[in-house]
């Protein structure tokens, strides 16, 4: 056998590498064949994938709030009315769609796929123990399955589902957008009900104010017909006259915001604007092979690399030290028989 040239001083240099590479080229390129064999048998073998796809805009609250801008200030509603912030961020949206709200409410209550009722925990297959553990690991399985992320220039969500079945990822695509509405629904709805039990309760202490300045501009009048030529008399009928319009003037707004509350409370209209609807795609997702392939062969290749480090270490180490290497093999025998018969050692 040829004993192996090695850099004196440890000193690697191109010509000893490619010596290196050249020697053990045959080993490198089995690696390198199996590496992309492996990576493209891989991705023959897996499943068939399909993704759905969707995009909506969320709805925003912009004319509602415009409304009691004018009154947020005064009554200090800013946080009660979003403080002039317009409407809820897409990236609330995005949150909401893989949240275990959501997600839990499609694996209890499964999705409609040709008039049959199909639940997750049933379609993605996952085992568990007990019947809570399923329903945990199914929404940890369905969240992987979902992908949703905002345009920060447009605003719009787009989200996506990958699963085995075309039927199935756009079904749930579609029930995923419907509990979105539903959810949003019953937030604002909430919000609309708290929102307008504090307008009643501030309505009605406004109202009481303006009453009681309103019988004090009366009682002014009746202690004083001719107050006209009394310039203390004049200022202070204006200045009880502006606190009755400050008064009016809130309690007419109050009155407006109260009206949109009750409206908002009971409104069912969709809060969001659906852009691209889910449908069953209708082709599978790439398999990618060509990119297995080349990511295959990489690792293959340093695989390759390590493996001809490995055998250059082993002849220079046989030849170097015959004896020493007679050792090493002798002990990897005896620890491998060992291995076999663990009885052996307590002996």
């Amino acid at each position: 056998m040829t004993t192996p040239a090695v850099p004196r001083g440890g000193e690697v240099s191109l010509l000893g590498v490619g010596t290196l590479l050249l020697r053990q080229r045959r080993a490198i390129a089995l690696c390198v064949l199996v590496g992309g064999g492996l990576a493209a048998a891989v991705g023959l073998l897996r499943p068939r994938t399909y993704t759905a796809t969707a995009a909506f805009l969320p709805g925003g609250e912009k004319d509602r709030l415009s409304q009691l801008q004018g009154i947020a200030a005064q009554l200090n509603l800013q946080q009660l009315v979003g403080g002039g912030g317009g409407e809820a961020s897409p990236d609330l949206y995005v949150a909401l769609l893989t949240s275990r709200e959501i997600l839990g409410t499609v694996v209890d209550s499964g999705v409609a796929v040709g008039g049959r009722r199909m639940y997750p925990a049933d379609f993605l297959e996952v085992p568990a123990p007990t019947p809570a553990a399923r329903r945990e690991r199914t929404i940890e399985r369905l969240r992987r399955s979902i992908g949703a992320h905002a345009e920060t220039r447009t605003g719009m969500v787009n989200l996506s589902v990958k699963l085995r079945s075309s039927r199935l990822a756009g079904a749930t695509a579609r029930r995923l957008l419907e509990l979105l509405n539903e959810f949003n629904l019953r937030t604002r709805q909430s919000q609309a009900r708290a929102e307008r039990v504090f307008v009643e309760r501030r309505l009605e202490e406004v109202t009481g104010d303006l009453r009681a300045a309103e019988n004090e501009l009366q009682a002014f009048f009746q202690r004083n017909r001719d107050y006209r030529n009394s310039p203390a008399l004049v200022f202070q009928q204006d200045r009880l006259q502006r606190a009755v319009s400050l008064r009016q003037q809130v309690a007419t707004t109050l009155a407006q915001a109260l009206e949109q509350s009750r409206i908002d409370e009971v409104r069912d209209t969709p809060v969001i604007s659906i852009i691209e609807p889910p449908l069953d795609p209708a082709e599978p997702d790439r398999r990618r092979l060509l990119v297995r392939g080349i990511v295959g062969v990489i690792l293959g290749g340093l695989v390759g690399l390590v493996v001809a480090l490995a055998r250059e270490f082993m002849g220079h180490s046989r030849a170097a030290s015959g004896d020493e290497y007679a050792d090493f093999v002798r002990l990897r025998r005896d620890a491998l028989d060992d291995l076999r018969r663990p009885w052996r050692v307590f002996r």
